[in-house]
């Protein structure tokens, strides 16, 4: 296989395949890239590093400090390009598909949703905490929904909890007649979604997005609950993903460090309108101005390919 090129998004470097690349001859672009200055390319061991730098035909970054970091250990072939995940999440909520279980659950009560996707047990037991006495529903999306994180779920967050594949198949049956609200499973409490795949199209209905991770490993996508025009609160470790500083400096992020302030950071969203609605503002505007990148890159690319003869009809 000969590749007309090759794009290598992001984070993970591998020196032989990159060199075999070049030795090839075939046109190499690093895509959505954010540096740090921690990182080795940056250190004075890192010489081995920052030869792999030298490998790629063009760069892309996210962000000037990126493209800084970079010309002070000498690669110029650096471009500016933004993060092209913000064009994805923009195409997901353009393309959602309606799911009528969140809807209905959503319209069987007044009270405000919070759709808390992506968590394991140390962000479960924080909104677990934090929901305790407060009016509130949930719909909980666990990153791994095996057996024990389901069951855990459903014994710490706020009853009655129904789990979607149940809502799924009341749905599919006629109510009888008659029947009162509280026994309408999606008049629960929280609704537990023992399904994958549906997480970008949940955050449509809900008030505001918790996302988990900020407490293990790092956060999962911010993103996807952003692009809807939601705030988004999540842990501490946020670290490796410029994104969650942006969005909290814009006004659409939260970061929480324990139950008690996650507890006042839900009684300054959800109890003031004036509040939510700025966040959730400040949330879709950031998403929005930092679209673009796709076409950015691909202009580029498309250069490329045209210098090399290898469009179409070449």
């Amino acid at each position: 296989v000969r590749p007309g090129l090759v794009l290598w998004a992001k984070y993970d470097f591998w020196h032989h395949h990159l060199s075999s690349l070049q030795r090839a001859r075939v046109p190499l672009f690093l895509i959505s890239a954010s540096f740090r200055v921690d990182q080795p390319f940056f250190r004075w061991f890192g010489g081995s590093w920052r030869r792999m730098l030298g490998l790629f035909t063009h760069l892309f970054v996210q962000d000037e400090r990126s493209k800084e970091l970079l010309e002070g250990v000498g690669v110029r072939n650096v471009t500016v390009s933004g993060d092209t995940r913000f064009d994805r999440v923009t195409a997901i909520v353009a393309e959602a598909r309606a799911l009528p279980i969140a809807r209905a659950f959503r319209k069987a009560s007044e009270l405000p949703v919070v759709v808390a996707g992506s968590t394991w047990s140390a962000d479960e037991e924080l909104l677990a905490k934090a929901a305790q006495g407060r009016a509130v529903r949930l719909v909980a999306v666990p990153h791994e929904p095996v057996p024990e994180a389901l069951e855990r779920i459903e014994q710490a967050f706020p009853a009655p909890v129904v789990r979607w594949s149940f809502a799924e198949e009341r749905m599919d049956t006629p109510a009888p007649a008659h029947m009162p609200p509280e026994q309408d499973p999606l008049h629960a409490r929280t609704l537990l979604v023992d399904r994958m795949g549906l997480l970008a199209n949940l955050y449509r209905e809900g008030d505001l997005a918790y996302v988990g991770g900020g407490f293990t490993d790092g956060i999962h996508s911010i993103l996807e609950a952003a692009a809807w025009g939601r705030p988004v609160i999540f842990g501490p470790r946020h670290r490796k993903f410029p994104e969650a500083a942006g969005l909290i400096a814009a006004g659409g992020g939260f970061e929480v460090r324990d139950a008690n302030t996650l507890s006042a950071t839900l009684h300054q969203l959800l109890d003031d309108p004036a509040s939510l609605k700025a966040a959730s503002q400040a949330a879709a505007r950031f998403v929005r101005d930092h679209t673009g990148a796709t076409d950015r890159v691909a202009g580029h690319l498309l250069r490329a390919l045209s210098a090399q003869g290898l469009q179409e009809g070449h």
